[in-house]
Formats: structure tokens, sequence, C-alpha cells
């Protein structure tokens, strides 16, 4: 293993970048930070204290918390999502809606799928913000 390989670009994990050919997505494009930014584990933290012991091992919390996560601390925005030919505009409020919804876990698994690329240096599926 070529250890340059092992790096990891850390500006894209804590302010995020453009993540595209995400599986399952077609032309969708994710502006996403990268697991283990320092939000992500805060907000973690944050949120698992604030749960009584007994729902801790809950799985509707725990649904909860991980989708609050990539709302709040993974996803920065989105392009190339739309409803009926007309664009979908990002919010976190309509983040939250589709990423909570169990029929749209793809989007869900795309953005958790991107959040992992991110960090990689050379990946042809990362895209310059300049180039957006």
């Amino acid at each position: 293993m070529e250890l340059s390989n092992l790096r990891v670009n850390l500006v894209n994990i804590e302010q995020g970048a453009w993540v595209n050919k995400i599986p399952g997505l077609g032309d969708m494009a994710l502006k996403v930070r990268g697991f283990g930014n320092a939000d992500y584990e805060r907000v973690s933290s944050e949120l698992v204290a604030a749960l009584p012991l007994a729902a801790r091992g809950d799985e509707k919390e725990s649904n909860r918390i991980a989708t609050t996560l990539l709302v709040e601390t993974v996803l920065l925005d989105w392009s190339g999502l739309t409803a009926d030919a007309k664009p979908v505009p990002f919010s976190k409020e309509k983040a939250f809606e589709l990423l909570s919804d169990p029929a749209y876990r793809d989007l869900a698994n795309g953005v958790s799928w991107a959040a992992q690329r991110v960090a990689r240096i050379f990946d042809d599926s990362i895209e310059a913000d300049a180039k957006n």
C-alpha cells in the first residue's frame, strides 16, 4: 500500500466538496463534508448524551440521530434533484424530510457514500467548487 493513498483531505472533511458519480443517484451531485468533521463529532456527542439511557438502543432514535447528523453536519447542498421535472432547491428542512423517509433510503445512502468519499484526495468523483 502506497503511503500517499492513506492520506485524507482534511479540508474536504471540514469544509466540504462536491461529489458526483454517486451510485443510485444518476446525475445528482452532493456537496458534503466528511464523516468525523468537528461538528459531526460534537453534535453526535450532544445528541447521544441527551438521550435517556432507556432510549439509547432504540432503532427509531438511532435513525433520528443518524439523519440529524447527516443534515446538520454533513450535507451542505445538492444539485440535479428534480420533482416533476422542476429543480428541488436545497434546504435543511427538505433534506431532513427526505432523509427521514424510508422510501428515499437511496438518497440517504448516497449522502453517506459521498461523505465517505469526500476525504479521498485523488478521486475523480470529486469536483472543485470552482467548477460549479
